[in-house]
């Protein structure tokens, strides 16, 4: 039977590799790094499950997860998920004002909290909270939030998402079918709350794993946090395939020596999702000499979340026998992270491409651009209309093309424009959803 949630696919995958580790901690401080098996990933997930459902029903709801890196983390998500709740990811770096903020917008009631983080203290001043039940067997505490309106910075941007769908507890928050609940930086317009079901995620993931080839010997790093959606990627990627995931504390990935080291000299790493700045944090030597060196371990690496260097430049950061494939994946968070995919072509396949093509759809995605009119186009000035039959949704992105080319393939053509630079909003916009043209 094909699995319909993401915790299916952990569990297909631990039902195949029971032992083969999971999940691998390393604190980068000279300590014993720390590791779970498949098996055991799974029975801290159910156990965690029961202990949700006896102390809070959340059965339909979401359930916040305030916490730091650790070792625990695919098993607090995977916890909360089998509870049939959709987890909502709280930075606990950020300002106490913005968590509460997030918590009203999305009505919860209770959150799950690392154990060594200082939670009452940061939100204590805008929402009241009391422990629910401590769970020292998972390093957690339950707290209960009491419900409360927190006061907004004033009314969205014309453009975005109406007020009153950002300031009230979520009108579908009950419903069992939600994943997860990201809320968007505000960089293409007002911050949003993105809710994701199930049904739109796992085609992301099954499309990524068969294209990246994943097999039990991959080891994915989990580079993004846990509040940016490619980290739903690299967790269950990685745990969907029987592979490992590797996690480190967020210090290190300041230090990009260091990490190299840890990434491709200790730990192997295999498949790598990154931004471009990201990539480019580990500097022109360690890139040649590490990342991307002739023996390097990499197999994969999917650059996203930003415009993708050139094919010149990406050559200029990799050794002549270098052999990582690297891809271009492109999306936005309201549309299940990534909507497609390219795999940057070779030297010897395309010695005179100037630009990467953002690709072809993913797995039950469309992909158009529009005129003015609502008409598919091949040229000129247009907006791409991102969706697909899993999406309730479409998101209008206005692109301006006027400069630089870009190459998009859709399932029926592939359209050409000049681009000169991406401006507008990203709004929500009630459609009816797109069936591709076969």
């Amino acid at each position: 039977m094909p699995a319909r949630t993401l915790q299916d696919l952990v569990s297909a995958a631990a039902s195949l590799h029971p032992d083969r580790a999971a999940v691998l901690y390393d604190p980068g401080s000279g300590e014993t790094p720390g590791s779970l098996l498949y098996r055991e990933v799974v029975q801290l997930a159910e156990d965690l499950s029961s202990a949700l459902l006896r102390n809070c029903s959340p059965g339909g709801g979401a359930v916040g997860l305030y916490c730091s890196d650790d070792l625990l983390v695919p098993a607090w998500i995977l916890g909360i998920l089998q509870s049939s709740a959709a987890y909502v990811p709280l930075d606990p770096e950020a300002p106490g004002l913005l968590t509460a903020r997030v918590m009203s917008r999305c009505g919860l009631k209770y959150c799950a909290v690392n154990r060594n983080l200082r939670f009452r203290e940061a939100v204590a001043d805008h929402v009241p909270v009391q422990v629910c039940v401590e769970l020292p067997q998972f390093r957690l505490t339950l707290m209960h939030i009491e419900p409360r309106p927190v006061a907004e910075d004033g009314p969205q941007r014309a453009g975005g998402c109406h007020p009153s769908d950002e300031t009230g507890p979520l009108k579908d928050s009950g419903r069992p079918d939600l994943a997860y609940v990201l809320h968007t930086s505000g960089t293409t317009g007002p911050p949003k709350t993105v809710r994701v079901p199930h049904r739109c995620i796992v085609p992301n993931i099954l499309h990524l794993r068969s294209l990246f080839q994943m097999s039990a010997d991959d080891v994915v790093f989990l580079a993004s946090p846990l509040t940016f959606d490619p980290s739903v990627v690299d967790i269950f990627l990685a745990l969907s395939s029987g592979a490992l995931l590797l996690l480190v504390p967020s210090v290190m990935k300041k230090m990009p020596g260091r990490l190299a080291q840890m990434l491709f000299k200790h730990h192997r790493t295999t498949v790598l999702q990154v931004t471009p700045t990201l990539l480019v944090r580990f500097g022109h030597g360690i890139l040649k000499r590490d990342v991307l060196s002739p023996g390097s371990s990499l197999r994969v690496l999917a650059l996203g979340g930003e415009a993708c260097p050139s094919p010149a430049q990406l050559r200029s950061w990799k050794h002549e026998e270098n052999k990582t494939a690297v891809y271009n994946i492109y999306g936005v968070t309201e549309v299940s992270c990534w909507a497609s995919c390219c795999r940057v072509p070779e030297p010897e396949q395309n010695l005179t491409v100037s630009s990467v093509p953002l690709g072809t759809p993913l797995m039950d995605t469309v992909v158009e651009v529009r005129d003015k009119d609502g008409c598919v186009i091949t040229e000129g000035e247009g907006q791409v209309f991102i969706g697909g039959t899993g999406f309730y949704l479409f998101i209008y992105l206005f692109l301006r093309y006027i400069l630089k080319k870009i190459v998009l393939e859709t399932a029926c053509c592939v359209l050409v424009f000049e681009q000169v630079e991406r401006t507008g909003c990203v709004s929500w916009m009630e459609r009816t959803p797109l069936s591709p043209e076969r």
